[in-house]
C-alpha cells in the first residue's frame, strides 16, 4: 500500500508511450538508464545491465530512423524489420541521416555533425563486433544451440566511468539527431497535408520499393 507522504512526480504512468511514434523517446531512456547503472550499479555486475541498456537504446535508435528514410524516401522497404541484423539496418540509414545532418535547410549550424555521426558509427560497430547475437551481457551463461558455450568478453576489465561518459554522449547525440529528423519529416508532413496521422502508420501505407534493383 502506498503512504500519503508518496512524490506523485515520481509515479510512473504505464500504458502510455506505448506507440510506434515513441521509439525515439525509449532509445534516450535506455541510453540514460545505461548512464545511470554505470555510474550507480554494483561495480562487477554493472557491465552487464549497463551494456544491454546501451546496445537496445541504439537498437531503438536505428529503428526509429528508419520510420524517418522510410517516410522521406516514400518506402516503406526501408522500415526496419524483425530479422535484419543491428549492424545491417545502421549501415542502410546511416547514409541519410549523414545526408540530413551535412547541410541544406532543415540542418541548423549548431546541429549533429558527422563528428556526432561518427562516434554512433564506431560504438554500434564495437558493439556489434564484440557481441553480433545481442546475448553477451544478458545471462551469465551463455547457449548457442541448446549448448553452453565458453564466454569471451573483448576485455577482461571495464572502466565503469568510461562508458557512463560515453553513454551520456550517445544520449546527446541520438537526441540531436532524432529531434532534427522528426522536425524535417513533420514538416513534409504538413506540406504534404498528411498531418494527423502518424509518421509510421504513413510509412504502412506506402509502397515497398527494391532499392538494389
Amino acid at each position: 500500500m502506498l503512504g500519503d507522504d508518496i512524490d506523485y512526480s515520481r509515479m510512473a504512468e504505464l500504458h502510455i508511450n506505448r506507440q510506434d511514434e515513441t521509439v525515439g523517446m525509449y532509445a534516450i531512456a535506455f541510453l540514460n538508464a545505461a548512464s545511470s547503472i554505470f555510474e550507480h550499479g554494483i561495480c562487477d555486475f554493472a557491465p552487464y545491465p549497463g551494456m544491454y541498456c546501451l546496445r537496445h537504446g541504439l537498437e531503438l535508435f536505428v529503428k526509429q530512423m528508419t520510420v524517418y528514410e522510410a517516410y522521406e524516401m516514400r518506402n516503406k522497404a526501408l522500415l526496419y524489420r524483425i530479422g535484419h541484423g543491428f549492424l545491417e539496418t545502421w549501415e542502410q540509414v546511416k547514409p541519410y541521416i549523414e545526408d540530413c545532418t551535412r547541410g541544406g535547410s532543415y540542418a541548423p549550424p549548431d546541429g549533429p555533425g558527422l563528428d556526432t555521426i561518427a562516434r554512433i558509427d564506431h560504438t554500434i560497430r564495437e558493439i556489434h563486433g564484440a557481441d553480433p547475437s545481442g546475448m553477451l551481457y544478458r545471462y551469465p551463461e551463455h547457449f548457442v544451440k541448446g549448448k553452453r558455450v565458453d564466454t569471451h568478453f573483448p576485455e577482461d576489465r571495464f572502466y565503469l566511468p568510461k562508458w557512463m561518459r560515453l553513454a551520456d554522449s550517445l544520449r546527446s547525440d541520438c537526441q540531436q539527431i532524432e529531434g532534427l529528423l522528426k522536425e524535417r519529416c513533420n514538416s513534409i508532413q504538413h506540406t504534404q497535408k498528411e498531418y494527423g496521422t502518424s509518421l509510421y502508420d504513413l510509412v504502412i501505407a506506402l509502397p515497398a520499393r527494391d532499392e538494389s534493383s
